[in-house]
């Protein structure tokens, strides 16, 4: 059940990404991943107060994606931005 909602969570992102320019963009706001998030659960993006998803919550999911191989990158906390791969392997195999 874990990994179903990790790689769920990497397809969100992916899809985050993509929309941001994809392969052209390495590099997307640790906010924009947030809204995305935010987007998944209410629907609209702006959260309901009480649930609502920080960008530090979103930061620590990243870094777990980062973590299992499931995603191929860094984060810079400087500047709140994801940086993936450039290589086009950002998003790698699920391996399901």
């Amino acid at each position: 059940l874990e990994r179903a909602r990790a790689i769920c969570l990497r397809n969100l992102l992916r899809k985050v990404w993509l929309l941001q320019g994809g392969k052209e963009n390495t590099r997307v706001k640790i906010g924009v991943l947030a809204a995305g998030v935010r987007c998944s659960m209410y629907g609209k993006g702006e959260g309901k107060g009480e649930g609502e998803v920080e960008d530090e919550e979103v930061e620590c999911l990243v870094a777990g994606l980062i973590y299992k191989n499931l995603l191929k990158g860094y984060i810079s906390r400087e500047h709140a931005t994801v940086v993936l791969n450039r290589k086009g392997e950002a998003f790698p195999g699920t391996g399901v």
